[in-house]
């Protein structure tokens, strides 16, 4: 899975680096002084920052700039293709009104995520083909929202599909610094990694592990 989706992303784009040194992702272990985190994995923010997305195909190009006025809608009722339903139980604080409509908007092409609500189903669509990637149920209650099952294409692991979902909604949504998930059978190669994280995440991730992102408590600082 992850050579067939490294070569799609090499096709579809070239990418090139800022003159920061910043050539790969580099390995961390939980007790070097240099990683703020209590897990184990690749620090990609000097890689994921310095990089500039570029395509050879001027459709996708289109394609990007057309759905920054996309406002979703078209997106209610829908499921991600070949998806299969994922049982989980997620949790998050919350204050407020939550709002229908474009919940998170990527604002340039090194952003690779757009996120819309529509009656309490949070769709996550990549942001250059506009392809629905996942869709995640939502339950409001008192002051936090859950989100209890999880619609995922059929191709991806259902625990990385879930972690994956979390990361969005904490990266993307409550603006937080946190590791991503990386895939279980990925080469631990520090180039594979680099490249994946930011094709997958683009310029707002910054450090991919392998072991379960899903707790809340992920900075050394917090425990």
């Amino acid at each position: 899975m992850i050579k067939k989706f490294l070569s799609i992303f090499r096709n579809l784009s070239a990418t090139k680096p800022q003159s920061d040194g910043s050539s790969s992702a580099h390995w961390l272990t939980k007790d070097d002084p240099k990683n703020p985190f209590v897990l184990e994995g690749f620090d990609c923010y000097g890689f994921v920052s310095s990089m500039i997305s570029t395509t050879k195909d001027p459709d996708l190009a289109r394609s990007f700039v057309a759905l920054r006025s996309e406002d979703g809608q078209t997106l209610c009722n829908t499921l991600p293709e070949d998806s299969a339903e994922i049982p989980c139980s997620l949790a998050y604080a919350h204050a407020g009104e939550i709002r229908d409509g474009a919940i998170f908007k990527s604002s340039a092409m090194e952003e690779k995520w757009d996120i819309y609500l529509y009656d309490n189903r949070v769709y996550f669509c990549r942001s250059w083909a506009g392809t629905l990637a996942f869709v995640a149920e939502l339950t409001p209650a008192e002051n936090m929202f859950h989100i209890s099952r999880v619609w995922a294409s059929r191709s991806v692991e259902p625990t990385l599909a879930i972690r994956q979902v979390d990361y969005l909604v904490r990266s993307h949504l409550y603006k937080r610094h946190i590791p991503h998930p990386l895939p279980a059978d990925m080469p631990r190669d520090p180039n594979v990694v680099a490249l994946y994280s930011f094709s997958q995440y683009g310029r707002l991730c910054c450090f991919g592990s392998f072991e379960d992102t899903l707790s809340q408590t992920v900075l050394k600082s917090e425990v």
